[in-house]
């Protein structure tokens, strides 16, 4: 079950069985063209005007955006903005990426309640009358766990939540003690999925990077995105420690859970360089962006709102060997998991209109028109 299966379940039963909570449906969602999904009313409680095959509707600003209905389509009806398709479905889907592997299914099991007390979070339950709870926390960069089974026994475990798998750490018996006679993690060079970019151990130096390109109220200029020119925006940061050898960064972006997007990936940046022109050149190696293209790629999200974009500058002890043809986003954070010395992360925002997005679907029908069109003439006249 996808995202869109989710959404389409809960509007056909809660219409009927939750009209409460689902008549003031102005906590929108969005689809995955980014429009957002509102439901049998506006935001301000209004009713709505007449859809079209897509369920959607622009408001009087020109913003477009889909409603929720008890009538087919129910929910969006295809997709008015731009969206990539890959093996018959859309890209990237929703996913999700658990702190753990799941566990045994708790037959018979009830769930008599959940609390946060001091950072942990506690689930309680029953099993034939007898109580049970799984509780957890973050510490140390790690994620404990704590269980109690109904039967009265308990037991420990600690995982390091990564993008692409849940890796168990040794039992506490078995980890180091800090100089305070307290419990410590290990590091892996997995990605951290907090900030999606750790190289791998938090036992680093912070650098502080900085943008001229950003605002002070933290949104990027456009210039730096593909409603501008497109350029690589300037960039400064804090020197690394003694020992920095170069530096590298990533241009990413995390567009739903467990995806990275990366826009540009450039290295050997020369230890004595701390700062970058606009559209740099002659600076560093350029890696590979995700598109498989050595250069940037200007930011472009797809539909209107307001989406969040990073910069993480790497200072590194030693200089890497990188693949032949470049380095991507993977090989970047591989190669210099157990070389980083210190790293910071430039944080901003940027707010598409809905009027660009519309813009590039409308010059896109506008392109699919022509090219029919020649086709035709091209039969008529030379076939």
């Amino acid at each position: 079950m996808n995202g869109e299966d989710i959404v389409v379940e809960v509007t056909t039963t809660t219409t009927t069985r939750l009209p409460s909570i689902w008549k003031p449906l102005s906590a929108k969602g969005y689809a995955l063209d980014g429009f957002p999904i509102y439901g049998e009313t506006e935001a301000d409680g209004s009713p709505v005007g007449e859809l079209d095959e897509f369920n959607g509707q622009f408001d009087k600003d020109g913003n477009y955006h889909y409603h929720a209905t008890k009538t087919y389509p129910y929910i969006n009806g295809g997709m008015r903005g731009e969206v990539t398709v890959r093996s018959g479905q859309i890209d990237p889907q929703p996913r999700d990426s658990p702190v753990r592997p799941p566990g045994e299914p708790l037959r018979g099991a009830t769930i008599t309640n959940f609390v946060r007390k001091d950072g942990r979070y506690q689930l309680d339950y029953s099993v034939a009358g007898k109580k049970a709870s799984i509780s957890y926390a973050v510490k140390n960069g790690n994620v404990e766990f704590d269980y109690k089974d109904p039967n009265g026994k308990t037991r420990t475990e600690s995982y390091r939540w990564s993008v692409d798998r849940a890796e168990i750490l040794p039992d506490a018996a078995d980890r180091p003690e800090d100089t305070n006679g307290e419990t410590v993690g290990q590091t892996t060079s997995a990605i951290d999925n907090n900030d999606h970019q750790s190289s791998g151990s938090n036992m680093v130096a912070s650098l502080a990077v900085t943008s001229s390109a950003v605002e002070s109220t933290g949104e990027i200029q456009s210039d730096f995105t593909c409603d501008g020119s497109g350029d690589t925006p300037p960039l400064s940061w804090s020197p690394g420690p003694d020992g920095t050898v170069c530096y590298a960064l990533n241009f990413w972006h995390v567009p739903g859970p467990g995806d990275v997007k990366s826009y540009w990936v450039l290295y050997d940046i020369p230890a004595d360089v701390t700062s970058l022109p606009r559209n740099v050149n002659g600076i560093g190696k350029s890696g590979l962006n995700d598109k498989d293209r050595s250069d940037y790629d200007p930011i472009c999200s797809r539909g209107p709102g307001t989406k969040e974009y990073n910069i993480t500058v790497y200072a590194l002890s030693q200089q890497p060997q990188w693949p032949d043809g470049g380095a991507n986003r993977d090989d970047l954070l591989n190669t210099i998991a157990d070389i980083t010395v210190a790293e910071g992360t430039l944080t901003f925002q940027y707010t598409r209109s809905g009027n660009s997005t519309w813009l590039l679907v409308l010059a896109s029908g506008a392109m699919i028109t022509i090219i029919a069109y020649l086709s035709v003439l091209r039969r008529k006249y030379f076939s």
